[in-house]
């Protein structure tokens, strides 16, 4: 992984199953794990304890905020950031902004949580399952930044286009990195509710500190206010039948939570999940996972820019995907990233990334606290996913 790992602080989680005081749970293991941010696991643990019901604007607090960043209500309500947001929704999967059962029973994820909204035709919606947030620049390691998660709904779309929205790639799914539950409701009930199926179909297993696994499930338990479809924890009560060896997941998700975790904690993590999971979606920091991915059998693995550029490109970053057609990638990238206000914002992006590589590649060289800086005199070596995909191709077609 490169420098910027520890600059990409979103929740970063885990224990092994049976067992306390492992890898998993020891400081430093995780960003989440680490002393200094031992107030937001501690928040979490008075949250769990008092009952979500007492703490409506949990993600408004500063030591939650800390871990799982949050929009400000001037950038959730902020008109052009809106049409943004909207717009790449729209290109990747219209279906969404056209149901109305959708639309509201994402608006239920606005009443517990706190955070900006958006008005969808009748429905406030929150900002979260639209658009993509990064962290506060006081919080950043690096002059990169530090981006958080993509947003749910987003995410969700691209799986439904890239896997097949009439495929079983949501019948059995494990997410590491969990937050507060509100990417396994938009799998779970929210796809239900779009394509008509029952939620009761579709399988989630939480991966994730027991604490956050615990907030997770009070949360899904009030934005559903109904019989909740089948869940499974490995932390919180751990549950032997969702581990490889017991089932073969459809599908493992993880945005910017996998990438951060110690080598022990991803290896605890491959061996129960990853493995044996057909697809895969992993927004993250590092390619060596996409090479262990097809040591491992996962041939197609490939790497996939879905996101607008909110830091300077970095081909480190990106979203690893297998179990996808390669045309499909394709055209879920060109969908994501090509609508005008994208095109238009990611020219200036490029613009203003260039004109900062200039300037901190100058003071690495001149400032002996920015020798970290010194990446940035390779700036113009910088390939995107697509670029990526092609070199790749390259070296295959060499090899045969």
């Amino acid at each position: 992984m490169g420098w910027s790992v520890a600059a990409f602080a979103w929740i970063c989680l885990i224990a092994r199953a049976s067992a306390q005081g492992t890898a998993a749970t020891a400081d430093g293991s995780s960003i989440a794990t680490r002393t200094r941010n031992s107030g937001y696991r501690a928040l979490v643990q008075r949250i769990v304890d008092d009952g979500i019901a007492k703490h409506p604007k949990f993600r408004e607090l500063k030591p939650y905020q800390h871990i799982v960043s949050l929009m400000s209500k001037a950038q959730g309500a902020h008109r052009r950031r809106r049409g943004h947001m909207l717009e790449t929704a729209q290109a990747v999967d219209g279906s969404f902004l056209a149901s109305d059962a959708f639309l509201a029973g994402a608006a239920e994820h606005g009443r517990i949580g706190g955070g900006p909204s958006v008005p969808l035709r009748g429905h406030r919606v929150p900002t979260t399952l639209w658009r993509y947030a990064r962290r506060r620049a006081g919080l950043c390691a690096g002059p990169r930044g530090a981006p958080t998660r993509p947003p749910q709904a987003r995410v969700y779309a691209d799986l439904r286009a890239l896997f097949g929205a009439g495929s079983d790639f949501d019948a059995n799914v494990a997410e590491v990195g969990v937050g507060y539950g509100a990417q396994s409701d938009v799998v779970q009930r929210l796809g239900g509710l779009l394509d008509g199926a029952p939620a009761r179909d579709r399988r989630y297993t939480l991966c994730d500190l027991p604490e956050v696994e615990k907030l997770a499930g009070q949360y899904l338990a009030a934005v559903r206010r109904s019989e909740e479809p089948p869940r499974a924890t490995l932390n919180a009560a751990p549950d032997a039948t969702a581990t490889c060896g017991a089932t073969n997941f459809t599908l493992f998700l993880s945005n910017y939570a996998f990438s951060e975790l110690s080598a022990d904690v991803q290896q605890i993590y491959w061996d129960q999940i990853v493995k044996c999971s057909a697809r895969g979606y992993v927004t993250m920091n590092g390619l060596d996972f996409i090479a262990r991915l097809r040591r491992a059998g996962f041939g197609d693995a490939t790497l996939m820019d879905s996101y607008p550029q909110e830091l300077c490109p970095n081909i480190t970053q990106g979203v690893v995907v297998w179990g996808a057609p390669l045309a499909a990638v394709e055209r879920v990238e060109a969908a994501a990233l090509g609508t005008p206000a994208l095109r238009s914002k990611q020219a200036k992006k490029a613009r203003e990334c260039a004109a900062h590589a200039t300037r901190w590649c100058r003071e690495s060289r001149s400032m002996p606290s920015r020798r970290q800086f010194r990446i940035w005199c390779d700036y113009d070596k910088n390939i995107n996913a697509m670029q990526w995909r092609a070199a790749d191709a390259a070296r295959a077609a060499v090899r045969h």
